[in-house]
């Protein structure tokens, strides 16, 4: 580790408050790896390469080869409806939910919002999950344009344990962890973490030192985001993809199966800047154009942990970013400052990078403050607010009157609500990075709309006999 990778690190920490972390770099055979800080701050205990991190959405590439390796097996075709696979699987527009296939899903074109809110915060089976799909509402057209989505991951998931007649937890573990020696566990309430190296997962709201937080734990977002390994399997991993398929003598996938996953498929937006440019994406993985070369890569963020890997084929390099606090932009720049070097870039103050991480961080305490100096609800407010609600993709939530307030209960979320000026009631999370949800009346009951939906969605009253 360099100086200035060294003081760069320390500037981020003290900056975010991020607590540890672990990163490798490879350029063609050879690999170094580091680790930085604490994999628990309350004990001290340092990261290592064995500590384990949840990796995120890094593991929709695990579901995106699984669907390459049953391609070659001739099990799967991406351009085949999932209907063919899953004919009860549909949507509200019937016919994309007949159209749709794996490529569509894998590229995020199908035409439906996040919908996160469910996915983390009701308990469901993965079957239930993917069915919701009929009843959610579309946010853009098939087919129109990008949208993010973990939902249709889950989906294509589930396909493949249809088609496999296994879970997605056993395939991915028989036909990649194994055969690449990765050390992997799967996300959810009956994982076994005992006995191993474990970075714990933190959140933070900057310079404040980071909240231990509990682990992300929905049992049917593994296709989406369920891997957890650690640095050492992860760079086998990272040179599996820089090498084609290929990790030593082992080989994954086809050639032919491989092209498929790393080509663009759709546009997708970001922020140009003077350094990286005309973003696409591909199956589970981001292709884009940095300091002239051209980038694969994929980020990950779930509570507690971020992480990043990204590889550029024609300077046969790659890196590996593994961080146990989320709320951070710190794995962006640790990317970027060390493909700068493997490049032999010109090194600029990475620092600076972190000035639209602090505006954001300072909106997020405004918007609680402001959430915070709402009014409680009147009894006439109550009444329209207070019951229960149903909606068939989103299952129910209750509004009740107690300890003096009003709360919002919706699986695992919990909040105060307060009205606001604009006639809505608002209720944010008790934690580091809160979590939020507004209610508004509407006929025969009343309208949802959480942090990371773009919609509004109708939920009607439940008359109780």
């Amino acid at each position: 580790m360099n100086d200035l990778i060294r003081s760069t690190i320390a500037y981020i920490q003290e900056e975010t408050g991020l607590v540890g972390g672990a990163y490798a770099v490879i350029r063609g055979d050879r690999t170094e790896m580091h680790c930085f800080g604490q994999a628990d701050r309350e004990t001290g205990r340092p990261v290592t390469e064995q500590s384990f991190f949840d990796i995120a959405s890094n593991s929709k590439a695990f579901t995106t080869m699984l669907g390459a390796i049953a391609c070659d097996e001739g099990m799967f075709d991406w351009d085949k409806p999932i209907q063919q696979y899953d004919p009860e699987f549909d949507m509200v527009d019937p016919y994309a939910g007949s159209h749709v296939t794996g490529r569509d899903m894998a590229c995020h074109r199908t035409g439906l919002g996040g919908h996160d809110f469910i996915r983390t915060k009701v308990a469901g089976t993965r079957r239930d999950t993917v069915l919701r799909a009929k009843w959610m509402g579309m946010s853009h057209g098939f087919r129109e344009k990008y949208e993010y989505n973990n939902h249709m991951y889950i989906a294509l998931g589930h396909t493949l344990e249809r088609i496999y007649g296994k879970t997605w937890e056993e395939m991915v573990d028989k036909k990649i962890a194994r055969p690449l020696g990765m050390e992997m566990r799967f996300r959810g309430p009956n994982c076994d973490l005992s006995g191993l190296d474990c970075a714990l997962p933190h959140l933070t709201r900057g310079r404040e030192p980071a909240e231990r937080c509990g682990y992300a734990n929905s049992p049917t977002s593994g296709p989406c985001g369920g891997v957890r390994t650690n640095l050492r399997s992860l760079v086998k991993w990272a040179s599996l993809m820089l090498h084609r398929g290929v990790y030593g003598d082992v080989r994954i996938c086809s050639d032919r199966a491989y092209s498929e996953l790393i080509y663009p498929n759709i546009s997708c937006p970001g922020e140009d800047t003077e350094w990286e440019m005309c973003g696409q994406y591909a199956l589970a993985w981001h292709v884009s154009c940095y300091r002239g070369h051209k980038m694969i890569y994929h980020s990950g963020s779930a509570g507690g942990f971020n992480s990043i890997i990204a590889f550029i084929p024609d300077s046969d390099c790659a890196v590996v970013v593994l961080l146990n606090t989320n709320g951070t932009t710190g794995h962006y720049i640790l990317r970027d400052m060390l493909l700068d070097e493997l490049l032999c870039c010109p090194q600029p103050d990475y620092r600076a990078r972190l000035e639209p991480y602090k505006r954001e961080m300072a909106e997020l305490a405004e918007n609680c403050g402001r959430a915070a100096s709402g009014r409680e609800l009147t009894e006439e407010e109550r009444a329209v607010f207070c019951g229960e609600f149903y909606n068939p993709g989103y299952d129910e939530f209750t509004v009740t009157a107690r300890d003096g307030g009003v709360f919002m209960n919706y699986g695992g979320f919990e909040a105060r609500m307060l009205m606001q000026e604009d006639g809505t009631a608002l209720g944010y999370e008790d934690c580091a990075l809160p979590g939020y949800v507004r209610l508004r009346p509407c006929d025969g009951g009343l309208m949802m709309k959480d942090f990371e939906s773009l919609m509004w969605h109708r939920f009607t009253r439940v008359e109780r006999a």
